[in-house]
């Protein structure tokens, strides 16, 4: 599992959002064996957040990933709770303000 993939604003539309997934697609299938990588993504229900709509043109349009169940977001998502902890832990930092979706895109 890898989580948090950024690249620095100044240094975006290099394609190297693009080289460090693709570069972790060959380790997985090199060295474990994976036939298929994975990418979730957390966005609110209630409001557009730009760059998480940003984010899922990039998997789908860039990367070429799709929807866990083909043409279904419904079935490829999950809602999540305002208030979930994303960590588990009452105690936790990682909080969800708003209802969100928890939606799945795979690659072969």
């Amino acid at each position: 599992e890898w989580g948090g993939l950024a690249v620095d604003r100044r240094l975006q539309g290099q394609k190297l959002g693009s080289k460090l997934v693709a570069a972790t697609e060959v380790h997985l299938r090199d060295a474990w064996g994976c036939s298929e990588a994975q990418l979730e993504l957390l966005a609110p229900v209630e409001w557009r957040h730009d760059h998480k709509e940003r984010l899922r043109a990039w998997y789908v349009d860039r990367l070429g990933y799709r929807l866990r169940v083909p043409d279904d977001f419904d079935a490829s998502s999950s809602r999540v709770v305002a208030g979930t902890y994303l960590d588990g832990e009452e105690s936790g930092k990682f909080r969800l303000l708003s209802d969100s979706y928890f939606t799945v895109y795979r690659r072969e």
